[in-house]
């Protein structure tokens, strides 16, 4: 690229026809996303072109390309995956080649045949399945292929001598048939028709010369692919970001290598079904990945995730297997996102499982309750223990929020408590596990609090539950053991004595007043409906509506008198007995 053109000093900056000189071939990784850039996107590049063609000393910068080697080898030329850029890259050569299309129309056959040579297909080699410089993802290949065919159809193109000696073989078509490829590829026809129309040849081929090598971008080659998330997020501040599932997916259909055929069936026989799983808007491929790698590293760290699970999959097999692997922990992550049942589960592990979701359960325990679930499913672990397990598991993390103790540290806890507690953590056996071995395994952490039962009656007696996320599990819970039939879903709670300090309180010190009003004693379960009625009146108003409540806890208060300090408190002690039964030490 000259340098007048270049925005910056580095050797880096390239134009399209530096990315695709020579036989380089750039390559949309299998299964990323489509093409989508609209027209509003091509006509601010048209633009710029049209910025360079009035003043050929400006500079006009599209930009950053990312890019990683697959290498070369005899009678294959370097292909280069772009992982990011790839919507300006594909954008340039379908530029390229709508005006290539227009030329042959109007009988300039000799020049687009030479512009097809120059910037679009590789020399000819043998045994090389494509030749076009650019190869699209898998949605967009149809489409590209029959925008070739289209320029393949004007008429005499495709017998001419340097078309003819080698005519474009795009990759075999996959993906629909209509897209932003090809409507885009339409738009850019009907714009250059009407450049060649106004300005001829000349004037065209001035226009393709900015496109092809006026217009610049830093060209950044990846050592390793590992580090495009990193590099996307710093260079493209608030746009869709590069993850690590997206990586996950280049790599397993990289595996494939260059049989379509294989990736398509693996791709629908495999790949999407999987993928479909994460439908549910609480569950995410992305964040299932980081505990999948603590299951099989526990020391595994976010920026090295990508490189640990390539690791993991060398000694794995192929797609196939590398799939498998994934779906083995797939559904005990979706059910404890999700809150759905384990297929083979009982109700009553289901049942755990539903509370752990509910309970808003930070993902540190993900890495040990996908282990524990995949194992029951295997046959491994029986219901028993899991069961066992699940309670502990809920019992500390309940007690925990109740008493208002963040999450923090949870993560070195849980990443390999798995492995502490199984001699052969692939192999666990029953006689390894049980509340006891769980509570001692976890309590060896000094900075790891376990609530004792005095700590959780006096966070219960004291402190604000109703600031505490835990405030409607908690609260649930508590109904169902009132009434097992009680509604499942609590959407508001009230203050029985309300957040302003009542007229006739008026003995009633305020600090006094406050130290209660958020304590689970003066908190009382409502429906939206009811919420409206009582909301502003006095607890002799409130308590003729709690007798109609579909709440048994709400309905005992129409027997209370008056609601004072020693009714919320008595009604504290008394939701604290339960509490510490319920969630045992």
């Amino acid at each position: 690229m000259e340098s007048k053109y270049k925005v910056t000093d580095i050797p880096e900056e390239s134009s399209f026809y530096d990315l695709v000189a020579g036989d380089n071939v750039m390559e949309i990784p299998l299964f990323q996303r489509p093409y989508s850039w609209k027209n509003s996107h091509y006509t601010t590049m048209l633009d710029d072109v049209s910025v360079v063609l009035e003043d050929p000393t400006s500079a006009i910068f599209l930009g950053v390309i990312v890019t990683y080697s697959r290498g070369a080898s005899q009678g294959r030329p370097p292909t280069w995956m772009v992982v990011d850029g790839q919507q300006r890259v594909s954008t340039l050569y379908l530029s390229v080649l709508a005006h290539v299309l227009v030329a042959a129309e109007n009988g300039e056959l000799d020049w687009a045949a030479d512009i097809i040579g120059r910037y679009l297909l590789v020399r000819p080699m043998s045994g090389l399945a494509h030749n076009t410089k650019l190869v699209p993802s898998f949605n967009d290949r149809r489409q590209f292929s029959e925008i070739w065919d289209r320029v393949s159809k004007v008429k005499n193109l495709s017998s001419h001598q340097m078309y003819a000696h080698n005519p474009p073989r795009p990759p075999s078509p996959s993906g629909d048939e209509e897209g932003m490829m090809k409507s885009q590829f339409g738009n850019m026809v009907k714009d250059a028709r009407r450049e060649f129309k106004g300005g001829g040849i000349e004037t065209f081929s001035e226009r393709v010369d900015v496109i092809a090598t006026k217009l610049s971008m830093v060209s950044i080659s990846l050592r390793e692919p590992t580090v495009a998330p990193k590099i996307f997020e710093r260079l493209n501040y608030g746009a869709e970001p590069i993850t690590v599932a997206d990586l996950v997916r280049n790599e397993i259909f990289a595996r494939v290598g260059n049989d379509l055929d294989a990736a398509q069936s693996l791709f629908g026989g495999k790949w999407e079904p999987f993928i479909s799983r994460f439908s549910d808007k609480n569950t995410d491929f992305n964040r299932f990945l980081f505990p999948y790698g603590l299951i099989h590293n526990s020391s595994i760290r976010r920026n090295d995730l990508f490189m640990t699970i390539r690791g993991i999959w060398d000694k794995l097999g192929g797609p196939a297997a590398i799939i498998e692997n994934l779906e083995k922990f797939q559904e005990p992550y979706v059910c404890l996102s999700s809150g759905s049942n384990l297929e083979k589960a009982t109700k009553s592990i289901n049942l755990r499982i539903h509370r752990l979701h509910s309970l808003n359960r930070p993902s540190s325990v993900y890495p040990f309750l996908m282990r524990l679930l995949a194992s029951y499913t295997a046959g491994q672990l029986s219901e028993s223990k899991v069961l066992e397990t699940l309670d502990v598991v809920e019992s500390f993390l309940v007690r925990r929020a109740i008493c208002g103790i963040e999450p923090t540290g949870l993560h070195a806890v849980f990443k390999g408590l798995w492995d502490e507690i199984f001699a052969t953590p692939n192999d666990p056996k029953d006689s390894e596990i049980n509340a006891a071995t769980i509570r001692e395994k976890v309590m060896s952490r000094s900075t790891i609090s376990w609530p004792s039962d005095a700590m959780v009656k006096d966070a219960i007696l004291n402190g604000p539950l109703y600031r505490r996320k835990i405030r409607q599990f908690a609260i649930r819970e508590y109904e169902l053991s009132l009434d097992a039939e009680c509604p499942g879903d609590i959407s508001d709670i009230e203050h029985i004595a309300p957040q302003k300090k009542p007229d006739d309180w008026t003995d009633v010190p305020k600090d006094e007043y406050e130290a209660v009003l958020h304590t689970w004693g003066n908190l009382a379960p409502i429906s939206p409906g009811m919420n409206k009625k009582v909301s502003a009146g006095t607890f002799d108003q409130k308590r003729k509506e709690y007798k109609n409540s579909k709440f048994p806890s709400v309905r005992e208060l129409s027997n209370v008198e008056k609601w004072t300090i020693d009714e919320i408190k008595r009604r504290s002690e008394k939701v604290s007995e339960w509490a510490v039964a319920r969630w045992a030490y």
